[in-house]
């Protein structure tokens, strides 16, 4: 029987791959079998009649751009709007200085902050147009990637 380790290779809770750690050698010895929940929630090895869980990947609407942030907010769209059912934002923050996000109006101590370099991914309800804003204390550029 396998030993699981939660957080290691889990894959946002539907699949995990069994390891186990030998403490005589140090290291973690991988079984080759894929685990995935059943319907029941009991961790079970992938077959047939226990398949891999799958997502539908149709056509996607993918739009990229840089938005500049400033001490006023400012909504977050890669291109003249947000997207019509957007499914996913990502955020990076590119300037030299902290940005940060949430709800109409935010502020810099209300905000989730995004320090330069660092990245935030959102799912979002395709049906209920959800906005982000964003506020900085000197103007910062922001990368953003939507996808519908």
């Amino acid at each position: 029987m396998a030993s699981f380790s939660e957080n290691l290779n889990e894959d946002f809770g539907k699949t995990k791959t069994p390891a186990r750690h030998d403490s005589n050698a140090g290291v973690w010895m991988f079984d080759s079998a894929i685990y995935t929940k059943n319907q029941t929630g009991v961790w079970v090895p992938v077959s047939s009649a226990n398949p891999m869980p799958t997502k539908a990947v149709g056509s996607k609407v993918i739009a990229t751009g840089t938005k500049t942030i400033g001490i006023s907010q400012v909504a977050l769209f890669a291109g003249a709007a947000s997207l019509a059912n957007r499914k996913l934002i990502r955020i990076k923050c590119e300037g030299n200085d902290a940005i940060f996000i949430g709800p109409a109006g935010v502020t810099k101590d209300t905000g989730y902050p995004l320090i330069p370099g660092q990245e935030i991914s959102m799912e979002l309800d395709p049906i209920t147009n959800v906005e982000i804003y964003a506020i900085a204390l000197t103007n910062q550029n922001a990368r953003i990637w939507e996808e519908a």
